[in-house]
């Protein structure tokens, strides 16, 4: 057995930051922080309106397991801001749909007698549906205006902190779920077809796979990275048997059992489909027989190579089921030569 060093390392890296991707976004929280409203309009204030935020994400962006974005203001959340009472707030809540674990908003504006800035803020948590108002926090501009808003953005993050906490009682079948979210589970069939210097006089036959990958643009992860934001990683068990013909003089007589970790390239056109390529590399393992139609032998031995794949998939989906259709090509380094192959495959799947 003949084991290539340099073809294992690239496995093993891209595996570790795999599990730890997974890991870390395990219990990852997101957090949206909407900019704040100017209520009077007073253009020499209109700073604030980012300022207020980016000083309220200073406390939570300190807890790793927090992604946290600054959007523009909307519709939904200003009409709770302006709503007159608790009530109203509480009756537009229903229709809000929050895009986030959490979100935090508000408004603030200029007191005309003593010249100081009112802020106005809630905290919501998605989960729950609990809507919080936080104390109003009144201060001079200017420097001491930052100094100020340290209580609010504790108090946000406190409001995180406690909502997680009460969050550990929530079935475990929805925690499964959010853990899962952006994985795919798949199996594939379908036929292979033989080139290169081992692959000549090799039978065409069937192949099937199992696939396990994890897409960063379902789970809603990275957003802001281009091309991170549309990929993904994962792992692909391949399993095909195949036999010389009675006239080919090669050793390949027997099956192959191979593990590839791929690296994936996300376009969706729609809701209902994506469309995927792929590219990786591995180790497959080799059960192979001296021909004997060749020579007349019955020896088995079992060797390792290295392998390298890449290809696409056609996708539709189904709520949480799929459908799939592709085409690939592979290519083996074996002691003799490569052995290369061509595969279209059908398949079905499972997505979260």
């Amino acid at each position: 057995m003949k084991l290539r060093i340099k073809y294992i390392l690239l496995p093993l890296i891209i595996s570790i930051l795999m599990c730890s991707s997974l890991y870390a976004q395990e219990n990852r929280k997101s957090v949206i922080i909407y900019k704040f409203i100017n209520e009077k309009s007073a253009e020499n204030l209109n700073y604030l309106s980012e300022i207020i935020p980016d000083q309220i994400s200073l406390e939570i962006i300190e807890n790793s397991n927090y992604t946290i974005n600054i959007l523009p203001m909307i519709n939904d959340v200003k009409n709770i801001i302006i709503a007159p009472d608790d009530e109203a707030r509480k009756a537009l809540l229903p229709e809000f749909k929050a895009d986030a674990d959490f979100i935090i908003f508000g408004s603030y504006k200029i007191d005309e007698k003593s010249g100081k800035v009112l802020i106005r803020s809630f905290s919501y948590s998605s989960r729950t549906g609990f809507l919080f108002q936080n104390d109003d926090i009144i201060t001079d501009q200017g420097s001491l205006l930052i100094e100020n808003l340290k209580p609010l953005s504790e108090a946000c993050n406190e409001f995180i902190i406690e909502d997680n906490a009460a969050g550990t009682k929530r079935m475990y079948n929805k925690g499964m779920y959010n853990f899962l979210k952006g994985s795919y589970f798949e199996f594939s069939y379908g036929m292979i077809t033989f080139t290169g210097s081992q692959g000549k006089g090799v039978d065409d036959d069937y192949m099937s796979t199992v696939s396990y990958f994890y897409s960063f643009y379902d789970a809603g992860i990275y957003q802001e990275i281009p091309l991170i934001n549309v990929s993904g990683i994962g792992i692909k068990y391949v399993y095909f048997d195949a036999e010389n013909s009675d006239s080919s003089p090669n050793v390949f007589y027997g099956y192959s059992r191979s593990i590839l970790l791929n690296y994936y390239f996300f376009f969706r056109p729609a809701d209902f489909m994506n469309f995927s390529i792929y590219a990786g590399c591995g180790m497959t393992s080799m059960l192979n027989y001296d021909n004997p139609a060749a020579n007349g032998t019955d020896n088995v031995k079992k060797d390792f190579y290295s392998v390298f794949a890449a290809g696409f998939d056609f996708r539709f989906i189904f709520n949480h089921m799929t459908l799939t259709a592709g085409a690939g090509l592979s290519n083996t380094f074996m002691d003799e030569g490569s052995l290369s192959a061509f595969y279209i495959n059908t398949g079905a799947g499972i997505r979260f």
